[in-house]
């Protein structure tokens, strides 16, 4: 071999032996160093352990949490709700589709949490609390708001239940959705056809609708966040008789249409049922604020909220060390800021003139 190529194949070992302990000492070794260290304390307002009623409110009420589940299903983050006084005069009534032998059950295992909800609006129809909370069986869940921290708990400890005796019925998810998901302000046509729509559930509305009003007047468009947890009162449950409970208690059962196909439809159709509204499309940043007390200054600063958090989501999908090598702190720069935004909404929303004018921009 020549000298000079000697040589060079010398000074590449060389070269990358200094980058080997260049990447070794400055970039591996940081980053296992940072997936070691322990993220700071979480602040004792977003701390769920730590949670209090956020809404005082100055009339006597009572409340039901109607939790739609399967038997696999760990509904125990129920308890802090009653154990820390997070909502008042709570009676928790949890539906298991899947076990005859349990206190309450569908009358079928099918239609998803629709058929546990008519169950109950059936059989409690005399009996109904004055406030009747209707959720899944998982505290945290794509189905809430970021700005809620994804949380059933921390969501319904920030719930003003003043604005839903107010009101009658809201929608606990405040966030539309991409159109593709057919939420606001878009909603489903009841005049589709499978042509229209052939892998969506947009061609059942109209059918849906139809099944379950058949003495109503169709609407063209529903429109509304999903996914189907709301919160509704005695008086707006029993503005509809109870023959229309057991009318459609009986068309979930009879339906040969999937689980999915049955209660899917649902979702937008909650907002008919109790407030005789075909679209519940509510500017998302002032309802978050007149519902639940987390009030950004405006829609930008909303805006920067909601894609802080779709950021966070795609680095934790990442290996924590991928994550540190290619992104060095940059999970917890997102943390941080999502952090002094939430909690600056939250200061500000303490202010109950601010709340009171983002109630104004509410239908």
């Amino acid at each position: 071999m020549p000298w000079y190529s000697r040589h060079r194949a010398s000074w590449l070992q060389t070269l990358g032996a200094i980058c080997a302990v260049y990447f070794a000492l400055f970039i591996f070794l940081p980053a296992i160093i940072r997936c070691s260290v322990e993220t700071r304390p979480i602040p004792a307002r977003l701390d769920i352990s730590q949670l209090s009623p956020q809404h005082a409110s100055t009339v006597n009420f009572t409340t039901n949490l109607i939790v739609a589940s399967v038997k696999a299903d760990n509904t125990s983050w129920t308890d802090r709700l009653q154990e820390q006084e997070l909502i008042p005069n709570l009676n928790i009534i949890r539906y298991i589709s899947d076990d005859e032998n349990a206190r309450y059950h569908p009358p079928a295992a099918k239609g998803r949490e629709a058929l546990m909800y008519f169950t109950y609006l059936q059989d409690f129809y005399d009996e109904l609390a004055d406030i009747n909370i209707f959720v899944h069986a998982e505290d945290v869940s794509w189905h809430m708001d970021a700005a809620l921290l994804k949380s059933l708990t921390f969501a319904l400890a920030q719930l003003d239940l003043d604005q839903v005796l107010q009101r009658g019925y809201i929608n606990l998810r405040t966030t539309w959705g991409g159109s593709r998901e057919h939420d606001c302000p878009n909603g489903f046509s009841t005049s589709a056809t499978l042509r229209d729509n052939p892998t969506g559930e947009a061609f059942l509305m109209g059918r849906a609708f139809h099944d379950n009003f058949p003495d109503d007047p169709m609407p063209e468009i529903l429109a509304g966040p999903c996914c189907s947890q709301f919160a509704v009162t005695k008086d707006a449950i029993q503005s509809r008789p109870l023959e229309q409970y057991q009318h459609i208690v009986q068309v979930l059962v009879d339906s040969n249409w999937s689980d999915q196909a049955i209660g899917r439809p649902w979702e937008r159709m909650w907002p008919w049922l109790f407030k005789r509204q075909a679209t519940d499309c509510n500017v998302e940043y002032s309802t978050l604020c007149r519902l639940y007390g987390v009030c950004f200054r405006d829609e930008k600063e909303y805006n920067r909220y909601e894609g802080l958090w779709e950021e966070k989501v795609l680095l934790q999908e990442k290996t924590k060390l991928w994550r540190e090598i290619w992104h060095p702190k940059r999970l917890q720069q997102v943390e941080d800021e999502l952090e002094e935004l939430l909690l600056r909404a939250l200061d500000y929303g303490s202010d109950a003139q601010v709340r009171h004018k983002a109630g104004t921009q509410m239908r």
